[in-house]
């Protein structure tokens, strides 16, 4: 790549913010506000202010961790070894002596030597140490230096979406259950739909409560999407801790596998038309139909234990490991 054309991207913080990044600016104030003026005001106000300020602390702190995400330089500092690494010409590099001795290997775009963990970020143009991703929401690399806090920032947002959520449901809830209820008699006065209680028709108390109702529904829908997301996000990233493995060595092991089963189907294939072509010359239509619809099984409806060839190969698999155990 041309020096002219690669730009360093310093952290997330820095232009060109990427439309995932602007969408959360854009969600999680959206959420606080419904919150405050269609939630909060339907509970009362020994209610109201503690859980409100619940939810309020949960959105500050998944705001200040991803903040901090986004401003911390994920980048493996060696790579300002190289004087075109750096902001500008002032910036003074200090080889780090408490991993000198780790062993290095040559990033042919940075053009500096990287110790073995770091990976080179196409979107950030640089090496980052302990690569694990490159976060489209938060706009920045994830790496050795702001993964703990990439987690944090995940498990307020959980709690956000879990309580933001909760109240809400349990507020819609109420007012079905306890017609009559505070939470329905606070969402006619807050609304404006019940100037006089004396006046008031039992219709518009029910236009009040359906409108609550479907304004509250359509944030629970957004919640239970956001959320599915995050927990999906959240165990992936515990298996990962649990396997000891970054996002981008999962990706390569899986990959690998993907790799091993295509040439594994690819071998029985070869075995299959194979060993067809045996059984019709010989005339074992038995044996025929058996690897024929075995194969059929296997590959279309997961039923491998149908497939004579697969059973062997596990088969031979089993007796392969066990004669490494013994040696």
């Amino acid at each position: 790549m041309d020096e002219s054309e690669r730009k360093i991207r310093e952290n997330g913080l820095q232009p060109a913010y990427s439309p995932a990044q602007v969408s959360t600016w854009v969600f999680l104030p959206f959420l606080l506000v419904e919150f405050a003026l269609l939630a909060s005001p339907l509970m009362p106000i020994a209610v109201s202010i503690p859980v409100t300020i619940v939810v309020f602390a949960f959105a500050g702190a998944a705001t200040y961790y991803a903040y901090v995400t986004m401003s911390i330089d994920p980048a493996d500092v060696r790579i300002f070894s190289n004087p075109r690494n750096r902001k500008d010409d002032k910036t003074k590099y200090e080889e780090p002596t408490s991993c000198s001795d780790d062993p290095t290997k040559h990033c042919w775009i940075c053009e500096a030597d990287v110790v073995q963990t770091s990976m080179h970020c196409k979107f950030c143009q640089k090496c980052v140490e302990g690569f694990d991703h490159h976060c489209m929401w938060l706009n920045t690399c994830i790496g050795k230096k702001n993964y703990h806090l990439f987690l944090k920032t995940m498990n307020f947002i959980i709690l956000l979406l879990v309580s933001h959520m909760t109240v809400q449901i349990a507020l819609i809830i109420d007012m079905y259950v306890n017609p009559e209820g505070t939470t329905r008699e606070l969402s006619e006065e807050w609304l404006g739909l019940n100037g006089n209680s004396n006046t008031s028709s039992q219709s518009s108390k029910d236009a009040t409560t359906l409108g609550v109702t479907i304004g509250m529904g359509a944030f629970i829908v957004m919640d239970l999407i956001a959320l599915s997301l995050m927990l999906q996000l959240w165990h992936f990233h515990l298996r990962l801790r649990r396997e000891k493995l970054t996002t981008y060595q999962f990706i390569v092991k899986d990959n690998q596998r993907r790799r091993e089963a295509r040439q594994l189907e690819e071998e029985l294939d070869r075995k299959r038309d194979s060993a067809k072509a045996k059984a019709l010359a010989e005339k074992r239509k038995g044996d025929y139909f058996k690897l024929h619809w075995g194969g059929i099984l296997a590959t279309k409806c997961g039923l491998k234990g149908c497939d004579p060839l697969r059973q062997e190969a596990q088969q031979d698999t089993k007796t392969g490991d066990e004669e490494n155990g013994d040696s």
